[in-house]
């Protein structure tokens, strides 16, 4: 699976936050907004086990992605994406939602470290 694929839960997760958004501003079914998110939120989880599983399994792989000139570039899709998911999440636990933000924060910084330091 390669870490690209984590453009798919950006999409997603960001296609769920305009429902949710155009749901309090037009007259718009509540459950669709709901099914969307849940959706999302399925799609970003189940790659986030794929990707660990990746990790886990094909370390090499993992690693040469990181390593390439242009699939590192990708790898910050993962905490933007973890980022928007604590937006849809904290629809329904705050705590929760706050608590992925701030490991999306966190890991995007230090991916921007690591990525920075390879200049």
């Amino acid at each position: 699976m390669p870490v690209a694929f984590f453009g798919i839960a950006v999409g997603a997760l960001a296609l769920a936050g305009a429902w949710r958004a155009a749901a309090h501003v037009w007259t718009l079914p509540h459950g669709l907004p709901a099914l969307i998110t849940s959706g999302a939120l399925a799609v970003w989880l189940a790659l986030l086990i794929a990707y660990g599983h990746k990790w886990l399994t094909r370390r090499d792989d993992a690693l040469a992605e990181w390593r390439h000139p242009v699939q590192s570039s990708f790898v910050a899709l993962v905490p933007v994406s973890t980022m928007l998911a604590a937006q849809a999440i904290q629809t329904y636990s705050r705590e929760l939602g706050i608590a992925l933000f701030a490991i999306g924060v966190a890991s995007q910084l230090a991916l921007g470290v690591l990525l920075h330091g390879r200049l």
